[in-house]
């Protein structure tokens, strides 16, 4: 910061061209892990000199502050795509979801080259360059990515967790019989 021209202020606060380093984050009541990392957020950026305000709101009302009127300053969310790397959804320039207006036109080009091949082994190189495009041109900060661990009884019967989630074939499980051992 200090090498891009934010200078401390005498109140902590870290000023360039008489601009503030200040911005509101907005994050959902609800979701014990978001609550807590919105504080973690604010107190570690307050340490290297941000001024950040925590403006705590009901998801709905979040959400529609986000991706209809479009009036926040930073947010403080979560989405997931399927297991199909395709993200069009919430990436191309004209997507609802694309909250942040990220608009480069490598971005709508390989999103559309990566649904117009069928094999994964294909479609790799053309997703690995999308990724590449979205580190380089930052339109979001990734705070973290959930690990899910499925702990279950042996006696459960075809449980088979996918990327899509435990409850898809939930229909199938069955518990093993054991008087019939």
């Amino acid at each position: 910061l200090e090498g891009a021209g934010w200078v401390l202020g005498s109140d902590g606060v870290r000023v360039k061209d008489g601009q503030r380093l200040a911005f509101t984050l907005s994050y959902p009541t609800g979701n014990p892990v978001r609550m807590d990392s919105a504080i973690i957020i604010k107190d570690n950026l307050t340490e290297v000199g941000f001024d950040v305000k925590l403006d705590i709101m009901e998801f709905a009302t979040l959400s529609d502050k986000v991706y209809q009127d479009n009036d926040f300053e930073a947010y403080l969310m979560g989405w997931g795509l399927s297991a199909d790397p395709d993200a069009a959804v919430i990436w191309s320039p004209d997507s609802a979801w694309n909250a942040v207006g990220f608009d480069h036109p490598d971005n709508a080009r390989l999103l559309r080259e990566g649904v117009s091949v069928v094999s994964q082994e294909d479609r790799k190189p053309i997703y690995q360059e999308w990724q590449a495009l979205l580190y380089e041109e930052a339109p979001y900060v990734w705070l973290y990515a959930g690990n899910e661990a499925y702990v279950y009884n042996s006696k459960l019967k075809e449980f088979k967790p996918n990327p899509f989630g435990i409850w898809w074939d939930v229909h199938l499980w069955n518990w093993e019989d054991e008087a019939a051992e």
